[in-house]
């Protein structure tokens, strides 16, 4: 079952996002006598586009930001970076070059595995790039959020994104040229996934209709037509498409009895079928795990792992009744993420004298409605 949490590394702090995935922290759980071990090997190579991570606007030196409609990026190379992949820390090496995008282009900043880049993509829907601190501009990112109080107006700077998510086109705003869609995808070298605009099939298959994945599909991606996607997007099982979520991650919409269901860092959004995670009602081979407005139906990755405090992870999941949380939030979890058991907070039965908290609470969000009474366990607050 894939979880519900991902963590974004910002230096300093952690932050919980409602998607459905879960990755390391920026630190290890404490060694068997309550200390904390983070090994780091850092190398550092020469870079056009740089940035640091401390929250601050991205910084760099050199480099040239291009236009193009499918996210074309100005130069960029490695930084500083740890081995595991836990945390990266890039050098400060001076202001960026403006933005130099065409007059219907958006500039905004993207995260790479090691580096920040601006790039120029189709602005969205209602969108007027020389006013992108807006509502309608703040689709082109991954996260729509409002925007930043420190917004800037000035067509040399790049919008920022809520924690730097963009990308060349947003599942959300669907800014891509006519005659082709927002597509996820996972980068080969950082294993991250992110969105490109690419060719639409022809002819292409209806809502509900069998499809082709990556592996066989004409585009590369999938044959799906736009604001569709080939469900599921792993494994070589019988597929179909399913619509992406319609509105905004605050207020997302998909058709009677289905849910929004975000995964891979909120690359996926897929209109998915409703369940209930004390009941476990999916079909064989599914497991029910929080979406963003309740609860949806996603394929089992968990494998030979994902019972109670079993490590997993975005692409392993947990097992039915289990949901992947951090090693923070839970008792005796000895990985850097865990799967624990959902429970009823009305009649609550956790294990390891856990609480019975609402998954969208940690995540200082309020539950769906009707759906208060879903919780998982997790560690007491002290």
């Amino acid at each position: 079952m894939a979880a519900m949490f991902d963590f974004k590394v910002y230096l300093p702090g952690v932050a919980l996002a409602l998607v459905t995935g879960c990755k390391s922290p920026p630190t290890a759980p404490a060694d068997s006598d309550g200390t904390t071990t983070t090994t780091t090997t850092t190398t550092t190579t020469a870079t056009t586009t740089t940035t640091t991570t401390t929250g601050t606007s991205p910084t760099s030196t050199g480099g040239e930001t291009t236009s193009g409609t499918t996210g074309s990026t100005s130069e960029s190379v490695d930084s500083s970076t740890s081995d595991d992949g836990s945390y990266i820390i890039i050098p400060d090496l001076g202001p960026q070059p403006p933005c130099d995008c065409a007059e219907d282009e958006l500039c905004v900043y993207e995260i790479l595995s090691d580096s920040w880049v601006k790039i120029c993509v189709a602005a969205p829907a209602g969108c007027a790039p020389q006013q992108k601190c807006s509502a309608a501009c703040m689709q082109a990112c991954v996260h729509p959020t409002p925007p930043r109080p420190d917004c800037d107006d000035d067509p040399a700077e790049a919008l920022v994104c809520d924690g730097w998510s963009s990308s060349a086109c947003s599942p959300w705003g669907q800014n891509c040229p006519e005659g082709q869609k927002c597509a996820p995808l996972v980068d080969k070298v950082g294993s991250n996934w992110e969105l490109e605009c690419v060719a639409l099939a022809d002819p292409a298959p209806a809502l509900g209709e069998p499809c082709l994945g990556p592996a066989g599909s004409p585009t590369g991606k999938d044959d799906c037509a736009a604001g569709a996607l080939c469900w599921p997007i792993d494994g070589d099982g019988d597929k179909k498409c399913v619509a992406n979520c319609g509105g905004t991650p605050d207020d997302p919409e998909c058709a009677v009895d289905q849910v929004c269901a975000t995964l891979r860092d909120g690359t996926i959004t897929a209109c998915l079928p409703i369940c209930d995670p004390l009941v476990q009602d999916c079909p064989m081979g599914q497991v029910c795990s929080p979406g963003l407005d309740g609860f949806a139906c996603l394929p089992d990755t968990s494998g030979s792992d994902g019972d109670l405090l079993d490590n997993c992870s975005e692409h392993d999941g947990c097992d039915a009744g289990f949901h992947c949380l951090p090693w923070p939030l839970q008792t005796d979890c000895g990985h850097y993420a865990c799967c624990a058991p959902f429970c009823d907070v009305n009649a609550p039965d956790c294990p390891n004298g856990s609480d019975c908290v609402s998954p969208y609470s940690l995540d200082d969000t309020e539950p769906p409605p009707d759906w208060d009474h879903v919780g998982v366990c997790v560690k007491p607050k002290p």
